[in-house]
């Protein structure tokens, strides 16, 4: 009976504890399922919860949109921004910041927002998101979301926990292909995160160890008795009796009803074995023994598994503890129903979970009149009974809150390389940018080129529109140099914020320059000169076969007949001739270079092509290859001499050369409708400058950068001509433009620091890239471009394609001393618009005449010249003043006569001082280079007199002897006698070659002599022909 006894005893206890095991696990799970899986709740329950007004709600938060990201090459782009959005949401959650992250979608604009409290939010949330994802753009986003106003919207819930990795990789959870698929629906998706205190974190990791600890205790059992007695006797009896219980007892009714989900499936098993054993031995001994041993072994399925979620809920709770842990639900939104369970089913899937421990995440649909999304009341409140979303890690949270990782409707994914954000800065004052993270600008780092970097030289390059002005005029602004600005096309240098001069050139009514191409400054060597003139001429137009040498031969010829002595480099005139050992001095040339008839002794370019034709007409070529070789260069000349351009090249006029290359100027082409012209006009300031700055270093000890050249569109000159090869002719084009880089790059050791600025890299001479020290590269599109400037740049081939992502106003700079370019985003300069309504009302008056004596001078060259010899020959041969003073009257009607026969309209109110300005200036140059030249120059003195007098209505005997007093001076002989001499040498040079030795009665002679003297006087021709035989002309 005792043995009995106790095995009824041991199926009581092991009924018992089964019971309370029930009552337990009723406990366990309440606890459980409120504190760690709030969203198993049963739909009715869901639907009848308190919610909050979601328009008003979303109205008072503030949102960012999220619309482009810019980042290197990265093999997962998921794990990339994964990464990054867990760093994000953790210092999110150091800061204790709540967030809404989600898609809204409205009338065909999809916007990938992130939003905050308002009363919480400042700018830092904004900065630490472009901060920790390099290259992310947020911008305000003011979406009204009382406008998303529909009779019916449905919405929907979904609460989870998603694994974002699987056997330690990372999980790709994108959306992207969601949002593209439902392109053009409205909707809303929006996740709300919470952050957990640190207090809270700490009691769900207590709970969820007691929940552990709890469960572990009744999860095994083993319960063992042994009993034994001996009597002393020894017998042996063996009897050997077993019963066991076992089974599975159902608790799904009891525990699981309450939970719902996948507990509501939950049974616990138990079992046990008594097993009873009886001997008795007797032998002689009299021993008598006997033993009694129970055991039971008892497992509870469902305490186990709680174990293992348990442990991986504490596991993931201690990694919250570092990383934030968040209580989080995604809620969304359409007006179409097909549309939100799209939404839902994707979402699903993308929280679903693969590990086994994690539970079936909870989603209900359903549909709602006036609310937007399904947003519990008071979700954000700490501490309350009641939870309503899932409780995940901030790398979890990546998993539902992630950038796209493809590009979508309103958000780009852009590739680029992340340069070097530092450089040694040498002048902060100088700085003309930032430098930036992709395309982000660092405030607090500047970049900025110092007056050494500019003396080696900058190319500055990008598609037209991208910035490249600014950055020039921001360089120019910057720093406190002089300089020339040659601007091919457009007018935008002259609206820099500095006092400048603005010449506009092939616009005269503007403010047109006037430069004779053959002028030679005091210091320069004329065969130098004539040998630039040859390139500039072979690189601005297209000259073949012997032209370059016809041109550079006709160029030598044209100073010789001025007087220059090209053998030794002067002209007679410029020197002391009769004291050579200081015919050089300085000080000496200087002083000739500041006589006013200075500049008659050098040609025009109407000159040249005089020359050009005289010249082909000696060579021995036939006629037709003569007629073809004359025209070709003719009508490269000949567009030079005549109009717009005729007024800047065809003309004695010469700047003020200290101005125009120590003041800031500005040089505008853009009316110089020729490529070639242009070339032309570019070329022939480079060649000034050049020999400028050669004299001035001679003079002045230079040390650093003292002027600033900026070249716009240098490819007009500086063409790559390595395609243009000729087996026949070379490339004498080629050659020019080679001279023509060796200049500029030796041009830093004479203080000058030049600034190329091309729109097409591969068009310009790779030589002026290669010499330039600092490159400024904006956005370039074409591969070829983009290769050329990555090799001078120090950047690879494959990431030569970065120069055409950037955006306006940014550029790559490097410079010497950087491995790598940077990413510059360059400051906008300040503009002075200067209208040309402006430049036409400035010196109007005396500019219109210039523009009035060019005209007459291209239309009556030669008859100017006429009454100019006429003019000074009745000064020097008639001494009454009536007759001086008709004469000069006769000159002037003959010259209104001419312009009203041609009915050329003037623009200056007082045609006759037109007139005498036109004559004037031609005797200027007769009395310095021409028949009446005199071995000297005619001073200053001398030409200010003859102007002040001739300009006067009519001339009084005072005024026509200081006139004849001067000239004698001069001359160093009387007047008259001079000018007897004059029309002789005229109207011999006129005569034909046999008439030249018959003047006794020559008809031809005496009108020649007539029409010098404007008389019909033959008692003054007797007087000529006598001083003839005086003099043995004969």
């Amino acid at each position: 009976m005792e043995k009995n006894d106790a095995l009824i005893i041991e199926k009581e206890r092991v009924q018992n504890i089964i019971d309370f095991n029930e009552d337990i696990f009723q406990k366990v799970s309440s606890q459980f399922s409120k504190n760690f899986y709030p969203f198993i709740i049963k739909d009715n329950d869901l639907q009848t919860l308190e919610i909050e007004d979601s328009q008003e709600f979303l109205s008072n938060l503030e949102f960012y949109r999220i619309y482009e990201c810019t980042i290197e090459n990265t093999d997962d782009l998921f794990e990339y921004f994964a990464n990054k959005m867990q760093k994000i949401f953790t210092m999110f959650y150091s800061l204790n910041k709540e967030f809404y992250y989600g898609v809204v979608s409205k009338e065909n604009k999809v916007n990938l927002v992130i939003g905050f409290q308002s009363e919480y939010f400042s700018n830092e949330m904004q900065k630490i998101m472009e901060g920790n994802v390099s290259g992310l753009k947020l911008e305000k986003f003011n979406e009204d979301f009382y406008s998303f106003k529909n009779k019916e919207n449905y919405v929907g819930y979904l609460t989870g926990i998603p694994d974002i990795k699987l056997d330690g990789k990372i999980q790709n959870k994108d959306i992207s292909s969601l949002i593209r698929s439902l392109n053009g629906e409205n909707y809303i998706i929006m996740t709300l995160c919470r952050p957990l205190q640190k207090d809270e974190v700490g009691n769900k990791i207590m709970e969820i160890i007691n929940i552990k600890d709890t469960c572990s205790s009744i999860a095994k059992r083993t319960v063992s008795l042994q009993k034994s007695i001996t009597n002393g006797e020894s017998s042996t009896y063996t009897h050997t009796e077993g019963d066991s219980i076992g089974g599975n007892v159902n608790i799904g009714g009891g525990i699981g009803a309450p939970m719902g989900g996948p507990f509501g499936f939950a049974s616990v098993g138990a079992s046990y074995t008594i097993n009873e054993s009886e001997s008795s031995s007797k032998s002689t001994s009299l021993n008598e023994m006997e033993g009694q041993s129970f055991s039971l072994d008892m497992q509870n399925s469902y305490a186990i598994e709680m174990v293992k979620m348990s442990e991986t809920i504490l596991e993931r709770l201690k990694i919250g503890m570092n990383t934030g842990i968040w209580e989080t639900l995604t809620t969304y939104s359409s007006d179409n129903e097909l549309v939100s369970k799209l939404i839902g089913g994707r979402l699903y899937s993308e929280i679903s979970s693969n590990l086994p421990t994690s539970l079936t995440p909870q989603k209900v649909d359903f549909k709602k009149d006036k609310e937007l999304l399904f947003i519990p009341k008071n979700f954000y409140w700490e501490r309350k009974e009641q939870t309503f979303g899932s409780l995940v890690t901030s790398e979890e949270l990546c998993a539902i809150c992630t950038i796209p990782s493809e590009n979508i409707s309103g958000f780009e994914i852009k590739k680029s390389k992340l340069y070097s954000l530092s450089h040694k800065e040498n002048n902060i004052e100088k700085s003309f940018g930032h430098i930036c993270e992709y395309d982000k600008v660092l405030e607090n780092t500047e970049f900025s080129l110092s007056e050494e970097d500019i003396n080696k030289h900058t190319f500055v390059c990008g598609m037209t529109g991208t910035g490249k002005t600014n950055t020039v005029k921001m360089i120019l602004d910057k720093v406190d140099k002089p300089f020339l600005v040659i601007e091919p096309a457009k007018k935008e240098y002259r609206n820099i914020d500095k006092e400048k001069e603005i010449y506009t050139l092939g616009n005269v009514q503007l403010n047109s320059l006037r430069l004779n191409p053959f002028y030679i400054l005091p210091g320069i060597n004329p065969q130098q000169h004539i040998d630039l003139l040859k390139d500039l001429f072979s690189a601005s137009f297209a000259l073949y076969g012997p032209m370059p040498y016809i041109v550079e031969k006709c160029l030598s010829t044209i100073y010789e007949k001025k007087g220059w002595n090209l053998s030794f480099g002067y002209h007679p005139y410029l020197i002391d001739i009769e004291n050579m050992q200081k015919a050089f001095d300085e000080d000496k040339i200087k002083e000739r270079y500041n006589e006013m008839a200075h500049k008659y002794l050098f040609p025009t370019m109407q000159d040249l092509k005089n020359e050009v034709d005289r010249y082909v007409e000696t060579m021995e070529y036939d006629k037709e290859l003569k007629g073809n070789i004359k025209s070709a260069i003719n009508a490269r000349i000949d567009s030079l001499c005549v109009g717009s351009k005729g007024y800047i090249f065809n003309s004695n006029n010469i700047p003020n050369f200290d101005k125009l290359f120590s003041e800031n100027t500005v040089l505008e082409l853009e009316s110089l409708s020729d490529d070639a012209d242009k070339s032309f006009s570019m070329g022939l300031i480079i060649i000034f400058l050049n020999e400028y700055i050669q004299v001035r270093k001679e003079l002045e000890n230079i040390n650093g950068l003292k002027h600033i050249l900026v070249i716009e569109e240098a490819h007009r000159l500086l063409k790559n001509t390595s395609s243009e090869n000729n087996e026949n002719f070379g490339n004498p084009k080629g050659k020019a433009v080679e001279h023509f880089t060796n200049m500029l790059a030796e041009m830093r050791s004479y203080g000058e620091g030049i600034i190329v600025s091309e729109q097409i890299p591969t068009k310009l001479a790779p030589d002026v890239i290669k010499n330039s020290s600092n490159k400024i590269v904006h956005r370039l599109a074409s591969k070829d471009d983009q290769e050329v400037m990555a090799n001078t740049i120090g950047l690879k081939n494959e990431e030569a394609i970065y120069i055409g992502n950037q955006k306006t106003g940014y550029a790559l700079c490097s410079k010497e001393g950087l491995y790598q370019p940077l990413m510059i985003k360059i400051k906008r300069v300040d503009s002075k618009k200067v209208s040309d309504i402006y430049l036409y009302n400035k010196n109007q008056e005396e500019k219109f005449l210039e523009i009035d004596k060019t005209m007459l001078n291209g239309y009556f060259s030669m008859e100017i010249e006429k009454f100019s010899t006429k003019l000074i020959l009745s000064l020097m041969y008639y001494t009454d003043k009536t007759t001086i003073n008709l004469k000069i009257k006769k000159i002037y009607d003959e010259f209104e006569k001419n312009i009203r026969f041609k009915s050329v309209q003037v623009v200056s109110k007082d045609k006759i001082n037109l007139m005498k300005e036109c004559i004037i200036e031609k005797v200027f140059s007769q009395l310095t280079g021409g028949i009446f030249r005199c071995r000297k120059l005619p001073s200053n003195e001398f030409l200010n007199l003859l102007k002040n007098k001739l300009m006067k209505s009519t001339l009084s005997e005072s005024d026509i002897f200081e006139l004849k007093d001067n000239f004698e001076k001069f001359y160093r002989m009387q007047t008259h006698n001079k000018a007897m001499d004059f029309i002789t040498y005229i109207a011999i040079s006129s005569l034909e070659k046999g008439e030249k030795y018959k003047l006794e009665n020559n008809d031809s002679f005496e009108k020649i002599c007539k029409d010098l003297l404007l008389t019909d006087d033959n008692i003054e021709i007797e007087k000529i022909k006598k001083r003839i035989k005086e003099k043995n002309y004969n």
